[in-house]
């Protein structure tokens, strides 16, 4: 059974500590010799793979930027 309406709300927030996690995932590709493998060119391809994953997670009310929209 589900419902037949719903409300979303959507408000831009920041977290540092998550932007920095996903930031140092992709430093694996700054290596410049793996296995004798330069992977560093490969770099801001995997940073811009990274930022577009979803991320699902929950936060605290006080952590938007702003009020909903």
């Amino acid at each position: 059974m589900f419902p037949s309406i719903g409300d979303l709300h959507v408000a831009p927030f920041t977290d540092e500590a998550l932007y920095m996690e996903q930031f140092q995932k992709a430093n694996f590709w700054y290596q410049q010799s793996f296995h004798g493998v330069d992977l560093s060119s490969l770099r801001d391809d995997a940073v811009a793979e990274y930022f577009k994953q979803p991320i699902v997670d929950t936060f605290g009310t006080g952590s938007p930027a702003q009020q909903n929209i």
